[in-house]
């Protein structure tokens, strides 16, 4: 009986809130794709306390801010074009069930953070620089 009613809520697309899919590729250094992996990501929520609402006024231009390498290894390197009002930030990396793995001032345009020590998965990365923000995801290998 529970078989059946899950099967019924992925058939009517109910289920779909909880668990989203993408492809990730691989290519190789000539620009050949080597690899297609299907990932599942489980969709998380934050705690009242934490959700923040955000005006388009309170979000930092993503043209502004250069994340790279994605996906990372070892080193995620944050490239601003300028600092932000008021002059100095914070970069919060958060795992998809919305728990705070790291926590680091922002001060110069140019911030690497050190993710050797994490594992494999996704993570979200939120930049702060006063009222307004900025959040991306990362993969991490």
């Amino acid at each position: 009986m529970k078989l059946k009613l899950i099967l019924l809520l992925i058939n009517l697309g109910l289920a779909t809130s909880i668990f989203s899919q993408s492809l990730l590729y691989l290519y190789d250094a000539a620009g050949n794709r080597i690899t297609r992996m299907q990932v599942a990501t489980r969709s998380f929520v934050l705690q009242k306390n934490e959700v923040n609402v955000v005006s388009s006024e309170g979000l930092l231009e993503r043209k502004a801010i250069k994340l790279f390498p994605n996906p990372v290894q070892t080193k995620l390197t944050v490239l601003l074009s300028e600092l932000f009002e008021p002059g100095y930030g914070e970069v919060f990396l958060y795992d998809l069930q919305g728990r705070l793995l790291l926590s680091q001032d922002v001060t110069s345009i140019r911030t690497i953070l050190q993710l050797d020590s994490f594992v494999s998965g996704t993570y979200l990365l939120k930049l702060v620089f006063g009222s307004r923000q900025s959040i991306w995801k990362i993969i991490k290998e």
